[in-house]
C-alpha cells in the first residue's frame, strides 16, 4: 500500500506529464499556418453568413467572430516579421469590416 506522500506524489508526476502534452499541444497550434487556417475559416464562415438566414446565420457570425478573435490574439503571441506581419493585419482588418458589415461589434 502507497503512503499519503508517495501517492500524492504519483499524482503530482502524472499529472505534470499530461501538463507537459498540452503545452506541447497548445505550442504547435502557435504558428503562421495555423493563423492562415483561421482566418480561411473566418472567411468560410463569412461566406455561409450571405447565404443563411436565422438560426444557421447567427452561428456562422458567432463562430466567425470566435475564430476572428483567436486569430487576433494569435497574430499577437507571434513574433512575426514586419512584411508578414502586416500581411496577416491587413487580412484582418479585411475581415473585421465584413464582421462589422454583418453587424458583429468587434
Amino acid at each position: 500500500m502507497l503512503s499519503v506522500s508517495a501517492a500524492v506524489a504519483r499524482i503530482v508526476r502524472t499529472y505534470g506529464q499530461v501538463w507537459d502534452m498540452r503545452v506541447e499541444v497548445v505550442e504547435k497550434f502557435r504558428t503562421l499556418e495555423h493563423l492562415k487556417a483561421q482566418v480561411t475559416v473566418v472567411r468560410w464562415h463569412l461566406d455561409a453568413v450571405a447565404l443563411e438566414n436565422g438560426e444557421k446565420r447567427r452561428r456562422h457570425l458567432d463562430s466567425a467572430v470566435l475564430n476572428y478573435q483567436g486569430a487576433l490574439e494569435l497574430l499577437a503571441q507571434l513574433g512575426l516579421p514586419d512584411e508578414e506581419h502586416a500581411a496577416m493585419t491587413k487580412q484582418l482588418e479585411e475581415l473585421r469590416g465584413r464582421l462589422r458589415a454583418a453587424g458583429q461589434p468587434v
